[in-house]
């Protein structure tokens, strides 16, 4: 069962060893790189698409900058939890009870519901995607108009 004590300020916290605490804080240092990995692994991707009307042109890169956002959104809430959950257990309120509506309200916990659903949203427009191409191919024969010499 755990065990918590009341605080002089008035605050309810869980007790945990040192041992956890450090065991944690490496935990989140490796959620950090993570996240900056993501991060700057497919922003680069989401600019150049951005950028390059070329680019924009063909569905298949932007459906990549979709994926790309989804999965720099998410490397940037990685990014933003790290530091925040870090800086709240070196300060000594890491493991302070809060309700449900506080933990919901912090700004990682929103990038985070913001950023999960966008990548099972882009597979499944991908998927739409390649079931329209399957279903319905685009014909380039019948597209382009042949002049014979005998058609004039």
């Amino acid at each position: 069962m755990p065990l918590y004590h009341n605080r002089t300020d008035g605050q309810v916290e869980l007790v945990v060893a040192s041992e956890v605490q450090d065991q944690t804080l490496k935990e989140l240092y490796i959620y950090c790189a993570e996240g900056i990995v993501l991060a700057t692994v497919n922003i680069p991707i989401l600019l150049m698409v951005a950028f390059f009307p070329v680019l924009r042109k063909q569905k298949e890169m932007i459906m990549v900058a979709g994926i790309s956002f989804a999965d720099g959104f998410h490397g940037v809430a990685l990014i933003v939890a790290a530091i925040g959950r870090i800086s709240l257990i070196t300060s000594g309120n890491g493991y302070v009870l809060r309700s449900r509506w506080q933990c919901l309200m912090t700004s990682w916990n929103l990038l985070f519901i913001w950023s999960w659903p966008l990548a099972p949203i882009m597979l499944l427009m991908i998927s739409v995607d390649r079931f329209l191409a399957v279903i319905k191919p685009f014909n380039t024969v019948t597209s382009i108009q042949v002049r014979t010499p005998s058609s004039k």
